[in-house]
């Protein structure tokens, strides 16, 4: 018997710490006492897509897989049209909400239409969370700004309101296999059966961890000396 899911598709917010998306995710499948999954697709015409960006992201997404698991929460990663995938994972969960995050990509925008109305007809609601902001766009302005001179303003009242904002996930309450996850060793696997454009790997460390490390160290090197919120 399938079990009611929430389905949270990720694919720019590779982190599971401070995701607004994904802890709201995980609210609303507690709420409906429902399994949490997460799935990245890839899609193999993705324009810009090459070796170095890949890897880079690909190893990010490998830890927040490792995380995940240790959260109870299985990372699917899957290639190719997301509307078949979709079809083949409803096979085996009941998807009832599908959370993403607002993305400005054109071709990501257009998948998005794509998932959109497959969530419509398949009466799963579909919802889109803002992960690159601080304070949620709807929050910021009632309207359209056209200037930073009036729109700073706005932020300044507000984003005191939100730093101590708390998007903490808890390990979820599910018995869900986790054997089908994504891994680092899934990675040359996806290489051999998906040919990229060679350049050279980043020396820069990918992962979630190596981001706050490098923000930490941004915030007391730079920031620290100079300024007090």
């Amino acid at each position: 018997m399938k079990h009611a899911t929430v389905l949270y598709w990720v694919s720019r917010a590779l982190r599971t710490h401070d995701n607004q998306a994904f802890h709201q995710a995980q609210q609303i499948a507690l709420n409906h006492n429902a399994q949490l999954i997460v799935l990245f697709n890839y899609y193999p015409k993705f324009p810009h897509a090459n070796r170095r960006n890949m890897d880079f992201l690909l190893k990010g997404l490998a830890e927040m897989s490792d995380k995940c698991a240790k959260l109870n929460i299985p990372l699917f990663f899957r290639v190719g049209n997301i509307i078949d995938h979709l079809e083949i994972l409803n096979q085996t969960f009941d998807i009832q909400h599908i959370i993403t995050e607002v993305h400005v990509l054109r071709p990501i925008l257009a998948v998005q239409a794509l998932v959109s109305n497959w969530s419509y007809a398949h009466q799963v609601r579909f919802i889109k969370v803002n992960t690159a902001t601080v304070v949620p766009v709807q929050d910021a302005s009632p309207k359209l700004e056209f200037a930073a001179r009036t729109f700073r303003p706005k932020i300044l009242k507000k984003y005191k309101d939100y730093l101590n904002s708390d998007y903490a996930l808890v390990s979820h309450p599910q018995q869900i296999a986790l054997d089908d996850r994504f891994k680092t060793s899934d990675i040359e696997i996806f290489y051999a059966s998906n040919p990229l454009k060679h350049l050279s790997i980043s020396k820069l460390v990918p992962g979630e961890d190596a981001a706050i490390q490098q923000l930490n160290i941004f915030i007391r090197n730079r920031i620290g000396p100079c300024y007090q919120i």
